[in-house]
């Protein structure tokens, strides 16, 4: 009766310190989940901002086009001439916070990484272009070819709309995948899904154009 017991006394206290280290783990998993998971959100809010205005820069250039009834022979103009007066600047904590949010998806780190690379490449092109409109307006001559400038501003306009191709895309899968409250859920559901061919941001994905 006496081993009965010390075995049952020792039982319990041996399941008592399993358990209690088991709760202990999962109370130590759950403070780091919570901490990335607020640290992922404070980042995503960081970040959408910028992709907003990066979006909207290009829809309004689009609408004042579409009010001037300016052919579209013209748009690549219209797209430097706007952007040399007002170019879009991403936030200097841009690259820091995009870095925490990678890991969250694979089409989203894509997507940030893209911008990433682009936008400062378009911001060259842009400051190049304000540099000849500003020669041009003190000596009334452009001071390359106008093959070379009419290329120039082609590749501002076609960067432009592929940054805010990404910026839209990527946008969308914060909200989603950091934002939403269900946000684990989308994660799965992103996870495990077949992206279709008429999704145009996976295609931009894969392919680098829609």
């Amino acid at each position: 009766m006496n081993d009965l017991v010390n075995f049952m006394d020792k039982w319990q206290t041996l399941a008592g310190s399993f358990l209690g280290g088991v709760f202990a783990l999962l109370v130590a998993m759950y403070v780091a989940w919570n901490a990335k998971n607020r640290d992922e959100i404070v980042s995503a809010m960081v970040i959408v901002p910028d992709l907003l205005h990066i979006f909207a820069a290009r829809s309004r250039i689009a609408e004042i086009a579409a009010s001037k009834r300016v052919p579209k022979a013209k748009w690549d103009l219209l797209y430097a001439t706007l952007l040399v007066k007002q170019k879009p600047k991403l936030s200097p904590m841009y690259t820091m916070s995009m870095s925490r949010i990678l890991p969250v998806n694979i089409s989203l780190a894509t997507h940030l990484s893209m911008i990433d690379k682009i936008y400062p490449i378009l911001c060259e092109r842009i400051d190049e272009i304000k540099e000849y409109l500003n020669v041009l307006d003190s000596t009334d001559k452009l001071p390359v070819s106008i093959d070379v400038f009419n290329g120039k501003i082609r590749n501002i306009s076609n960067d432009m709309k592929l940054v805010s191709k990404h910026a839209f895309c990527a946008n969308e899968l914060i909200h989603k995948l950091i934002l939403s409250k269900i946000a684990m859920w989308y994660r799965f559901v992103y996870l495990v899904r077949v992206p279709s061919a008429k999704d145009k941001c996976y295609t931009l994905v894969k392919t680098g154009r829609t």
